[in-house]
Protein backbone atom coordinates (compact mmCIF):
# COMPACT_ATOMS: atom_id res chain seq x y z
CA UNK A 1 0.00 0.00 0.00
CA UNK A 2 1.32 3.44 -0.91
CA UNK A 3 1.85 5.89 1.99
CA UNK A 4 -0.36 8.97 1.96
CA UNK A 5 2.65 11.18 2.36
CA UNK A 6 4.67 9.62 -0.51
CA UNK A 7 3.12 10.52 -3.85
CA UNK A 8 3.17 7.95 -6.66
CA UNK A 9 4.65 8.89 -10.03
CA UNK A 10 2.52 11.29 -12.03
CA UNK A 11 2.67 9.14 -15.13
CA UNK A 12 1.04 6.26 -13.24
CA UNK A 13 -1.95 8.20 -12.00
CA UNK A 14 -5.13 8.06 -14.03
CA UNK A 15 -7.65 10.90 -13.80
CA UNK A 16 -9.90 10.77 -10.73
CA UNK A 17 -7.73 8.05 -9.18
CA UNK A 18 -8.48 6.90 -5.59
CA UNK A 19 -5.84 6.13 -2.99
CA UNK A 20 -6.20 4.74 0.56
CA UNK A 21 -3.54 5.30 3.23
CA UNK A 22 -2.66 3.22 6.30
CA UNK A 23 -5.25 5.01 8.41
CA UNK A 24 -8.12 4.26 6.10
CA UNK A 25 -8.41 7.72 4.53
CA UNK A 26 -9.38 7.63 0.91
CA UNK A 27 -8.09 10.32 -1.46
CA UNK A 28 -9.88 10.82 -4.73
CA UNK A 29 -7.85 12.87 -7.18
CA UNK A 30 -9.97 15.11 -9.34
CA UNK A 31 -7.38 16.75 -11.53
CA UNK A 32 -4.79 14.06 -12.21
CA UNK A 33 -2.21 15.71 -9.97
CA UNK A 34 -0.10 14.00 -7.31
CA UNK A 35 -1.49 13.80 -3.69
CA UNK A 36 0.23 15.93 -1.10
CA UNK A 37 0.47 15.62 2.66
CA UNK A 38 -2.02 18.45 3.00
CA UNK A 39 -4.62 16.34 1.18
CA UNK A 40 -4.50 13.51 3.69
CA UNK A 41 -3.50 15.35 6.84
CA UNK A 42 -4.60 13.47 10.00
CA UNK A 43 -5.91 16.70 11.48
CA UNK A 44 -8.73 16.63 8.88
CA UNK A 45 -10.56 14.04 11.01
CA UNK A 46 -12.68 16.80 12.52
CA UNK A 47 -14.81 16.74 9.33
CA UNK A 48 -16.41 13.89 7.45
CA UNK A 49 -14.86 15.08 4.20
CA UNK A 50 -12.28 17.68 3.35
CA UNK A 51 -11.61 19.47 0.13
CA UNK A 52 -7.94 19.10 -0.74
CA UNK A 53 -5.90 21.06 -3.15
CA UNK A 54 -6.17 18.33 -5.77
CA UNK A 55 -9.04 16.15 -4.59
CA UNK A 56 -11.33 15.03 -1.77
CA UNK A 57 -10.17 13.25 1.39
CA UNK A 58 -12.86 10.99 2.79
CA UNK A 59 -13.01 9.69 6.34
CA UNK A 60 -13.01 5.85 6.53
CA UNK A 61 -16.29 4.08 7.08
CA UNK A 62 -17.17 3.54 10.79
CA UNK A 63 -16.13 0.16 12.08
CA UNK A 64 -13.37 -0.44 9.61
CA UNK A 65 -10.61 1.62 11.21
CA UNK A 66 -12.36 2.83 14.39
CA UNK A 67 -9.96 0.86 16.59
CA UNK A 68 -7.45 3.72 16.30
CA UNK A 69 -9.89 6.27 17.67
CA UNK A 70 -11.23 3.82 20.24
CA UNK A 71 -7.72 3.05 21.38
CA UNK A 72 -6.95 6.77 21.74
CA UNK A 73 -10.22 7.34 23.61
CA UNK A 74 -9.59 4.38 25.94
CA UNK A 75 -6.08 5.64 26.59
CA UNK A 76 -7.42 9.09 27.48
CA UNK A 77 -10.09 7.63 29.79
CA UNK A 78 -7.61 5.29 31.45
CA UNK A 79 -5.15 8.14 31.91
CA UNK A 80 -7.90 10.27 33.46
CA UNK A 81 -8.92 7.44 35.79
CA UNK A 82 -5.33 6.79 36.73
CA UNK A 83 -4.79 10.47 37.47
CA UNK A 84 -7.96 10.53 39.61
CA UNK A 85 -6.88 7.43 41.51
CA UNK A 86 -3.43 8.88 42.11
CA UNK A 87 -4.93 12.10 43.46
CA UNK A 88 -7.30 10.12 45.67
CA UNK A 89 -4.49 7.88 46.91
CA UNK A 90 -2.39 10.93 47.76
CA UNK A 91 -5.32 12.52 49.61
CA UNK A 92 -5.89 9.33 51.58
CA UNK A 93 -2.19 9.13 52.39
CA UNK A 94 -2.23 12.70 53.69
CA UNK A 95 -5.40 12.05 55.72
CA UNK A 96 -3.95 8.84 57.15
CA UNK A 97 -0.74 10.60 58.11
CA UNK A 98 -2.65 13.41 59.82
CA UNK A 99 -4.85 10.89 61.63
CA UNK A 100 -1.76 8.96 62.76
CA UNK A 101 -0.17 12.15 64.09
CA UNK A 102 -3.35 13.02 66.00
CA UNK A 103 -3.61 9.49 67.37
CA UNK A 104 0.02 9.54 68.51
CA UNK A 105 -0.50 12.87 70.26
CA UNK A 106 -3.68 11.62 71.94
CA UNK A 107 -2.05 8.39 73.09
CA UNK A 108 1.00 10.31 74.28
CA UNK A 109 -1.13 12.69 76.34
CA UNK A 110 -3.13 9.79 77.79
CA UNK A 111 0.03 7.93 78.77
CA UNK A 112 1.51 11.09 80.26
CA UNK A 113 -1.67 11.67 82.27
CA UNK A 114 -1.66 8.08 83.51
CA UNK A 115 1.99 8.29 84.53
CA UNK A 116 1.37 11.56 86.36
CA UNK A 117 -1.67 10.10 88.11
CA UNK A 118 0.22 7.00 89.18
CA UNK A 119 3.20 9.05 90.28
CA UNK A 120 1.00 11.44 92.21
CA UNK A 121 -0.97 8.59 93.77
CA UNK A 122 2.21 6.77 94.70
CA UNK A 123 3.67 9.89 96.25
CA UNK A 124 0.53 10.44 98.30
CA UNK A 125 0.50 6.81 99.39
CA UNK A 126 4.13 7.01 100.49
CA UNK A 127 3.83 10.36 102.27
CA UNK A 128 3.63 9.75 106.05
CA UNK A 129 0.48 10.91 107.79
CA UNK A 130 1.21 13.46 110.45
CA UNK A 131 -0.26 12.96 113.92
CA UNK A 132 0.03 15.34 116.90
CA UNK A 133 0.48 13.60 120.25
CA UNK A 134 -0.09 15.38 123.55
CA UNK A 135 1.34 13.59 126.55
CA UNK A 136 2.05 14.12 130.22
CA UNK A 137 5.62 15.08 130.87
CA UNK A 138 5.95 12.24 133.41
CA UNK A 139 4.56 9.47 131.15
CA UNK A 140 7.05 6.88 129.87
CA UNK A 141 4.72 4.55 127.95
CA UNK A 142 3.57 7.43 125.73
CA UNK A 143 6.99 7.55 124.04
CA UNK A 144 6.75 3.84 123.31
CA UNK A 145 3.36 4.34 121.61
CA UNK A 146 4.79 7.23 119.56
CA UNK A 147 7.58 4.93 118.38
CA UNK A 148 4.94 2.32 117.43
CA UNK A 149 3.24 4.92 115.24
CA UNK A 150 6.51 5.84 113.56
CA UNK A 151 7.30 2.20 112.75
CA UNK A 152 3.81 1.88 111.23
CA UNK A 153 4.36 4.71 108.74
CA UNK A 154 3.00 7.72 110.61
CA UNK A 155 4.90 10.94 111.27
CA UNK A 156 4.09 11.68 114.91
CA UNK A 157 4.97 14.91 116.69
CA UNK A 158 5.05 14.80 120.51
CA UNK A 159 4.17 17.71 122.77
CA UNK A 160 4.59 17.53 126.57
CA UNK A 161 1.86 19.37 128.46
CA UNK A 162 1.42 20.12 132.15
CA UNK A 163 -2.34 19.67 132.10
CA UNK A 164 -3.30 16.71 129.91
CA UNK A 165 -6.85 16.73 131.33
CA UNK A 166 -7.51 20.13 129.77
CA UNK A 167 -6.57 18.70 126.38
CA UNK A 168 -9.02 15.81 126.81
CA UNK A 169 -11.80 18.17 127.89
CA UNK A 170 -11.20 20.41 124.88
CA UNK A 171 -11.62 17.50 122.49
CA UNK A 172 -14.64 15.89 124.20
CA UNK A 173 -12.96 12.65 125.27
CA UNK A 174 -15.46 10.73 127.47
CA UNK A 175 -14.29 10.09 131.03
CA UNK A 176 -14.76 6.32 130.67
CA UNK A 177 -12.53 6.24 127.58
CA UNK A 178 -9.57 8.30 128.85
CA UNK A 179 -5.94 7.17 128.99
CA UNK A 180 -2.50 8.73 129.47
CA UNK A 181 -2.11 10.60 126.15
CA UNK A 182 -4.31 12.21 123.48
CA UNK A 183 -3.56 12.53 119.76
CA UNK A 184 -5.11 14.42 116.84
CA UNK A 185 -5.03 13.16 113.26
CA UNK A 186 -6.94 14.59 110.28
CA UNK A 187 -9.87 15.82 112.35
CA UNK A 188 -10.14 12.73 114.60
CA UNK A 189 -9.16 12.24 118.24
CA UNK A 190 -7.14 9.18 119.26
CA UNK A 191 -7.09 8.47 122.98
CA UNK A 192 -4.65 6.05 124.60
CA UNK A 193 -2.78 3.07 123.17
CA UNK A 194 -4.85 2.57 120.01
CA UNK A 195 -3.08 0.25 117.50
CA UNK A 196 -1.82 1.95 114.35
CA UNK A 197 -3.84 -0.47 112.20
CA UNK A 198 -7.06 0.83 113.77
CA UNK A 199 -6.01 4.44 113.06
CA UNK A 200 -5.29 3.56 109.43
CA UNK A 201 -8.72 1.94 109.15
CA UNK A 202 -10.28 5.06 110.67
CA UNK A 203 -8.63 7.32 108.09
CA UNK A 204 -9.65 5.00 105.26
CA UNK A 205 -13.31 4.54 106.22
CA UNK A 206 -13.91 8.06 107.57
CA UNK A 207 -16.82 7.17 109.89
CA UNK A 208 -18.96 9.93 111.45
CA UNK A 209 -17.43 9.69 114.93
CA UNK A 210 -15.32 11.92 117.14
CA UNK A 211 -12.50 9.42 117.53
CA UNK A 212 -11.10 6.15 118.87
CA UNK A 213 -9.93 5.19 122.36
CA UNK A 214 -8.33 2.40 124.34
CA UNK A 215 -9.25 3.18 127.97
CA UNK A 216 -6.53 2.87 130.63
CA UNK A 217 -3.21 1.26 129.82
CA UNK A 218 -3.91 -2.43 129.09
CA UNK A 219 -0.93 -4.78 129.07
CA UNK A 220 -0.21 -6.00 125.56
CA UNK A 221 -1.40 -2.83 123.80
CA UNK A 222 1.12 -0.89 121.63
CA UNK A 223 3.59 0.82 123.97
CA UNK A 224 2.51 -1.40 126.87
CA UNK A 225 4.02 -4.68 125.75
CA UNK A 226 4.86 -7.15 128.48
CA UNK A 227 4.00 -10.49 130.07
CA UNK A 228 0.44 -11.53 130.89
CA UNK A 229 -1.03 -9.64 127.91
CA UNK A 230 -4.80 -9.82 127.75
CA UNK A 231 -7.43 -8.90 125.14
CA UNK A 232 -8.63 -5.31 125.18
CA UNK A 233 -11.33 -3.30 123.41
CA UNK A 234 -11.01 -0.41 120.99
CA UNK A 235 -13.86 2.07 121.41
CA UNK A 236 -15.40 4.64 119.12
CA UNK A 237 -16.91 7.73 120.71
CA UNK A 238 -19.02 10.61 119.43
CA UNK A 239 -19.18 14.28 120.40
CA UNK A 240 -21.86 13.51 122.98
CA UNK A 241 -19.66 11.03 124.85
CA UNK A 242 -21.35 7.83 123.72
CA UNK A 243 -18.99 4.90 123.17
CA UNK A 244 -19.16 1.74 121.07
CA UNK A 245 -16.80 -1.24 120.87
CA UNK A 246 -15.45 -1.40 117.30
CA UNK A 247 -12.73 -4.02 117.77
CA UNK A 248 -11.26 -6.42 120.30
CA UNK A 249 -7.50 -6.82 120.11
CA UNK A 250 -5.90 -10.09 121.21
CA UNK A 251 -2.13 -9.59 121.61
Amino acid sequence: MTSACTAPKLSALPPAARFEDHRGFTLTLTDGMQPTSADVNERAWSRETREGAHGVVERPARGKYDHHAQRDQRGTEESSKESHLMRRAYALKVESREALIIMRKTVGLAVLGLVMALTSGGAEAQRPVGIDVFEDVTCGCCANWVEHLRRSGFAPTSTNVDDITAVKNTHNVPAQARSCHTALVEGYVVEGHVPAAQIQRLLKDRPAIRGLAVPGMPIGSPGMEGPNARPYDVLAFDKNGRTTVVATERP
